[in-house]
């Protein structure tokens, strides 16, 4: 029988002005994961996390809908 292996996930709440925008999640081996929360990208008056997830941003619902996923190269 072999031992399989667990990876480790950190996750990271994010929020700003107590109004939650989503989790960041780090795997082991450097990939990490953003994903936006229903509640966040659906409100219109939403706190600016970023320019591009700013209401007013031609592209941000685009851009919101799917996670962000980015590898860090150890």
């Amino acid at each position: 029988m072999s031992e399989a292996q667990v990876d480790e996930i950190n996750v990271l709440k994010l929020s700003l002005h107590e109004r939650l925008v989503g989790y960041l999640a780090g795997f082991q081996g450097g990939r990490n994961v953003l994903s936006f929360a229903e509640e966040f990208k659906s409100e219109v008056g939403r706190p600016t996390f970023s320019l591009i997830t700013h209401p007013a941003f031609p592209r941000s619902e685009k851009i919101m809908s799917e996670p962000w996923a980015s590898v860090v190269v150890q």
